[in-house]
This record gives C-alpha cells, structure tokens and sequence, in this order.
C-alpha cells in the first residue's frame, strides 16, 4: 500500500515538473546590475481564443512554455485573441527592487499580481501612463526577500510584426536606451520632423493660394499634403515623447489606419493631376482613365472604412492593405506613362515629381516587406522611412515649381486678357455712340426746334444728353446692376421710338421677384442687341412693330429676352445701309462676352434665335441672355 502511495506521488511530481517546465522562479537582485532581463525562457503562455477570460479563471488555465511556441510574423487571423503570460520573480536581496516589464509593441498590457493589477495602453496619453515615459512598460515593485508570480494579459492591434518578448530592466537601463536611441537616431528624427513641418506648412500656403485665386488645382494639391501630413503623423504619433492631433483623437489614430490617408493621398494626387493637367480639356482619354481610378480609390476607401470603423475585422483590412499596395503601385506605373505622353511645357514638373512619387511608393512598400529598413527603435515604435521620406520632399519640391510656373503663365494669360477686353471695350464704346444715331437724334432735335416746338426741343435733348451721359458712365465700368442697364436701354428704346415717330410697340415684362438691383452685368452688355433689333429688324419694316424685352427666371438663371418680329437677320444681311456695322457690332459684342467670361470666370450666355412664320420666310429674331444666379 505504502508502495502504491510513493508511486501516486511520483507521478504527480513528474506531471507537475512536466506540466510545469519553463516556469522557474527568476533571481532579479542583481537586476540593477545585468540592467535587462530576458524572461522569455522562463515564461509560460495561455492563448485565449475565446478573449473572454478573467484572471481568477485563467489562474486555472493550462499554460504551456512560451518558447515552445512559434508565432507566424504577422498574427492575422488570431490577432483577437487575448495572450497571457505567467512568471514568477523572486527577489532574495534585502532590498526592494523597481523594475520595468515590457512585451513588446501591443495595444494594451495588463499586470496582476494577485492582489492588484495595473495597465498600460497606447492610447493613454503620457500623465494617464504608469510608466509615463514609455506606454510599452509596466513598473513592478518586489519587496526584500519575496517571490511573486504575475500574470500579463496582452491584447494586440495588427501594425507591426507581432513579438512575445517579456523582459525586465532597470529604469536606469532603459534611460540609458533612449538617450542613445536619440543621439543614433537625430538624422531620422531631423528629416521626418522636416517633412511633417514642409507638409503642414506647404498645405496650409497652397491653401491660401486658392483663397486668394480661385484655382481648384490648388485647393486640390492642397488636400493631398494635408493628406500626405496625417499619413506621416499616423506613423509618428506612435512615438512614446510625441504628442500631436492624433493622440488626442485616438479615432484618427487607432480606428483609422495608415491604409485610409494612403488611400485618400492617392485619390487627391490625381485630381490634382488632372485638374493641373487640364485633361479634361486637351487629353480626353487620359482623364478618362484618371476619373475611373479615382472611382476605384474611391470604393477601396469606401471598403477600408467599412472594415475598421465599422465591422472591425482588422484581419481582413490587412489583405485589403496588401492589395491597395499593390493596385496603387501598378496604377502609378500607368498613371507615369500616361502623363509622359502630355507635350505641354509645365506638365515637366508633374513628370519628375510624379517619379519621385512612384519611387517613394514602390520602395517604402519593398522596403517594409523586405526589411530593408529598420522597423522600431528604443524611441520610435513605427521607424520612419527615410528613403521613403527623401523621395516625398523631391516630389513637394516639383509639384510646387510646377504650381509656380504655371501660376505665372495664368497671370501672364490673365493680363492679356484684360488688354485684349479693354481693347474690345473701346471698340464697343466707340460703336455704342453709333454716329448715325447720334445725327438722327440731333435731327430730332433740329426738326423741334423748326415747328417751333421748343418743349418737345428742350425734352428730347434732355433725355439724349442722359442717355450719352448714362452710355459714358457705364463704359468706365466693367460691371454694372441689371437695373442700371434697363434703366440705359428704357431710356434708348424711348429716345428711338420718339425718333421713329412710334413705328413699333415696345412691351416690357419683368418677373415680380427679381430685384435687379441685386444682379451684377458686364455693363452695356444688352444695348448692341438692342440697337440691333430697332435699326435692322424694326426700322425697314415701316409698321406693325413689335419689340419685346423681358426679364424672367429659370431653373439657376436669370434670362434677358429681346424679341422683335422685324425683317430678320437674312433679309436684314441683304440690305447695303449699315450692314457692316452690324455685323461687326454683334461680333464684337460676342467676343467681349467671352473675353469677360474667361478673365472673371462668368458662364454668361449670349443665344440668337431666327423666327420664321408658318411660310417659312423670316418673321424676326430672339434673343436670350442667360445670368447665372449661383
């Protein structure tokens, strides 16, 4: 019986020894001597799939050694899971003993000791850390001549390669680390503090550009360096000594991934090409293919958003990762050779900064998956990239010479403008005051004067002498009210009827709602059609008629009607007696019109309508000036 028992005995010792391997008590009183401590060989691990576990259950859990256990690189599918680590630390000395434990780069570590428990996560900000130094550690204090066993639950976040490293180390060591993790890494920290700054400064500079010019290229190159800002301080936010926008709003930080202002980067990038480009205008095929890659960024960032804030399957937004990397890098590719094709002289710098671009692409996604650069240090979690960084400053630098130049030329284009419509105001002015009118006014006049009807005299003379005053006023300005512009063309209809002896009716409508006072014109923009209607329309006709001028509103317009059933413009083209001065006048009339629209971005349309009776012989002539209210 006795024998029995030894045996029971042995075999429950053996179980436990075996059940048990790994997890040995581990000396830390020279801890402060050795400064870092691996506990890795001296660590058990319990996987909780199910991430529901407390502490008083896992205590009862199977932990097996956690050097028996080999992680995939990136923990994709499992990174839910909650890792719990076991250890026992004994501290013979008659000291007490501080120290720091660290995991690694996880999103939350907790340690209980069985009496309490303390956390650290990255979303903390730095007086909410118990070590406030560094959001990776967790301070333990063993008294003299005690032995503790603690357990560290860990809950990931994929963004890094996933690492179980627990260690120990004095607060002195990991002071020294840094200390020397800044002097190794000043030049890293110097250029990425130098892009973040040119970034930020940049965008807001481009940004006041479009306040002050109303150039979309701008206001779009200027969402793309905001953009390109928040992508390089998602990854250096991350730092333990940096406080910047994300890590008061850790939504931008934590539920929106670095994949998302990527993404949006991109998708800012080639509006801003196109819109730069003008393929719209001079290379249809191209914007063609811009506007469907924008579409498809569009449903990636649709997709990206839809996977973190909403289903959070961070598993699945990886491989959506992988993907855009590979789908914008191709695209890239294409984009370069499509904008190679362009021959115009500004769309160099597009060229060389879209290179450097595409290189900062391709090698930043190589270099990560390839370790060719460094991934983490002492005081930079996400190590910047500098390669990556150095193209990015190369691509600023062409995209804003670029943005220069032909700002430039926009202005030199802008400045002929505004010579070639002064010009064509002239033009219009000294045809406005058409002398024929003019000594058939004073003939008006004369003939008063004769019949010795000084009243009638003295009447027309005035109202001429306020409509030349009224006609010279307004051509010194290059914008007038609509009222002030009825109000010139009222009194010419008046003056002309008079002078005509009331060979034709005029009728005038106004919408009730439209106060024209509130509606800016290019000023005597209405009187040439005017003119044109009473003198070839009207005039040869003799009797029976009719001018109409109607003011009214439709859909995001207010329309200028002037409607005449006179002899037409064929009939009118036939006739010798200032054939040419129409013409002219309608053409230069259509020319300002487009010269103004161009230099001050109006969408002022001008339409000529012929009317033809039911013979189908010219009965008149419509036109419809249309002013945009928007």
């Amino acid at each position: 019986m006795n024998f029995r028992f030894l045996r029971i005995l042995i075999i429950v010792y053996l179980y436990l020894g075996f059940s048990n391997e790994g997890f040995s008590q581990v000396d830390i009183s020279n801890s402060s001597t050795i400064g870092k401590i691996d506990l890795s060989d001296s660590t058990e691990i319990y996987i909780d799939s199910s991430a529901k576990l407390n502490f008083n259950t896992i205590q009862n859990q199977h932990f097996i050694a956690l050097k028996s256990v080999d992680f995939p690189t990136i923990v994709i599918q499992n990174y839910q899971n909650h890792y719990w680590l076991r250890f026992k630390l004994k501290n013979p000395s008659e000291q007490t003993q501080k120290l720091l434990f660290s995991a690694g780069l996880h999103l939350e570590i907790t340690l209980f000791d069985g009496l309490s428990f303390v956390n650290a996560s990255q979303q903390y900000r730095k007086p909410e850390r118990p070590y406030r130094y560094d959001y990776r550690y967790l301070p333990i204090e063993i008294g003299a001549n005690q032995t503790k066993e603690y357990y560290i639950l860990i809950t990931d976040l994929i963004e890094k390669k996933f690492e179980l490293k627990p260690v120990l180390m004095a607060e002195s060591y990991d002071n020294a680390q840094k200390m020397a993790a800044f002097y190794n890494d000043s030049y890293t920290l110097s250029v990425n503090y130098g892009l973040i700054t040119i970034l930020l400064f940049m965008g807001l500079f481009i940004f006041m550009q479009y306040w002050l010019n109303r150039q979309r290229y701008f206001l779009y190159y200027s969402y793309y360096l905001f953009s390109m800002w928040l992508f390089s301080i998602w990854g250096f936010s991350h730092a333990t000594f940096v406080s910047n926008l994300m890590n008061y709003v850790p939504f931008l930080k934590f539920t929106l991934r670095q994949n998302f202002y990527v993404l949006v980067a991109h998708y800012f990038y080639f509006l801003f090409v196109a819109e730069f480009l003008e393929t719209h205008i001079y290379n249809p095929k191209i914007d063609k293919y811009f506007k469907l890659l924008r579409k498809s960024i569009v449903i990636l960032v649709v997709l990206e958003v839809f996977l973190t804030v909403i289903y959070r399957r961070l598993d699945f937004e990886i491989y959506l990762t992988f993907f855009s990397q590979l789908y914008l890098s191709v695209n890239g590719l294409i984009a370069i050779v499509l904008i190679f094709t362009i021959r115009r002289q500004f769309a160099t710098f597009i060229k060389i900064g879209s290179l450097f671009l595409l290189f900062a692409s391709i090698f930043g996604f190589l270099s990560i998956y390839l370790d060719l650069v460094p991934q983490s240090s002492a005081i930079l979690p996400h190590y910047p990239n500098i390669y990556f960084n150095y193209f990015v400053l190369g691509e600023i630098l062409c995209f804003s010479l670029g943005l220069g130049y032909k700002f430039s030329e926009s202005i030199r284009d802008k400045a002929r403008l505004e010579k070639e419509v002064s010009e064509s105001e002239l033009k219009l002015l000294r045809l406005q005051i058409n002398p024929h009118f003019i000594f058939n006014s004073l003939n008006s006049i004369k003939s008063y004067i004769l019949k010795e009807k000084p009243k009638e005299a003295a009447n027309y003379l005035s109202e001429f002498s306020s409509l030349m005053r009224s006609i010279l006023e307004q051509s010194r300005e290059q914008v007038i009210t609509l009222k002030e512009e009825v109000d010139t063309l009222l009194l010419y209809v008046k003056l002309e009827k008079r002078r005509l002896n009331e060979q034709f009716e005029f009728r005038y409508l106004i919408d009730e709602g439209i106060d024209t006072s509130e509606v800016s014109i290019p000023a005597l923009l209405l009187q040439p059609y005017i003119e044109n209607a009473i003198k070839h329309g009207l005039s040869p006709k003799k009797e029976g008629g009719i001018l109409t001028f109607e003011i009214y509103k439709e859909a995001d317009s207010i329309v200028c009607k002037i409607d005449d059933n006179g002899i037409g413009r064929m009939r009118a083209s036939t006739q010798k007696n200032d054939a040419h001065h129409r013409s002219m006048g309608t053409q230069i009339n259509t020319e300002r019109l487009n010269l103004l629209n161009e230099s001050n971005y109006w969408e002022i349309t001008a339409e000529i309508i012929d009317k033809y009776d039911t013979a189908n012989q010219p009965a008149g002539t419509t036109i419809l000036v249309k002013i945009p209210t928007d």
